[in-house]
């Protein structure tokens, strides 16, 4: 499947162009979850690792509140700011749509005005659930965020974070550098090849598909076109779980 881009138009079977003979050892990441070859102790069937990265959490509200206020106040247009921040580190958004500002001193500004949104980041729908079913398996989560925060709002929307974790500060070049998703399968021990990631940002499904990985892009806050990298989309992660449950490669509940 490396190299070939399918496209999400292909919703019926979200599996389909995806090489099945590698399906069963995939982990699963999650923008981003990675599957490793380990199998399920008494299940007699091969457990599966995933990459993520950050649609676990609804963060939108809040992050568009945050770039809307600083926009404003460094006299920019929120509108042609906004488009920019998805899926990127903050100070990488500053650099392309200030280049004039200083990024680590804009950082703070945005560090700053995002501790004033505590509070605001329900889980996604559906992702307890899809993390209930993954609780035997090995899986990454793959952010351009920091660790204190996402570990804050993991932790107060009640979700468990993964043992494999890569953040923004972890890599020189972010999204839409390949360079974190190698990472996640690295630390994983997967080849990129064989992973599964999940991504809502064409920056993360085009750092994703760069290192190699297998892609379903999750359409909850971008439409397919914007993924089109992507080599199958999803529009939510009840989807997501449902297509992996009767694959065999999640648990039911």
């Amino acid at each position: 499947m490396q190299g070939q881009t399918v496209g999400c138009g292909h919703r019926a079977d979200l599996l389909r162009g995806f090489d099945t003979s590698k399906i069963s050892r995939w982990p699963f990441i999650y923008a981003g979850l990675i599957p490793t070859p380990e199998q399920t102790p008494g299940s007699g069937r091969t457990r599966t690792p995933l990459p993520w990265t950050q649609p676990l959490v609804d963060s939108a509200g809040a992050h568009r509140r945050v770039w809307t206020s600083w926009s404003r106040v460094r006299g920019l247009d929120p509108e042609k700011v906004w488009p920019l921040t998805f899926g990127r580190r903050p100070e990488d958004t500053v650099r392309e749509a200030a280049p004039h500002l200083d990024p680590t001193i804009e950082r703070n500004v945005l560090d700053e005005l995002l501790v004033q949104e505590k509070g605001s980041f329900p889980p996604i729908d559906g992702a307890a659930d899809l993390l209930e079913a993954l609780s035997d398996s090995p899986w990454a989560i793959v952010t351009s965020g920091d660790r204190d925060s996402v570990t804050e709002r993991f932790a107060a929307a009640g979700l468990p974070l993964p043992a494999v974790q890569v953040y923004g500060s972890d890599v020189e070049h972010a999204k839409p550098a390949p360079d974190c998703f190698s990472l996640a399968a690295a630390r994983l021990g997967i080849a990129p090849a064989e992973c599964l990631v999940v991504e809502d940002a064409p920056a993360g499904v085009c750092a994703a598909v760069a290192a190699g990985c297998n892609v379903i892009g999750l359409t909850t806050t971008h439409l397919e076109a914007s993924l089109w990298q992507a080599h199958m989309c999803a529009a939510s992660l009840a989807e997501v779980r449902d297509m992996l449950t009767a694959r065999g490669l999640l648990t039911s509940s």
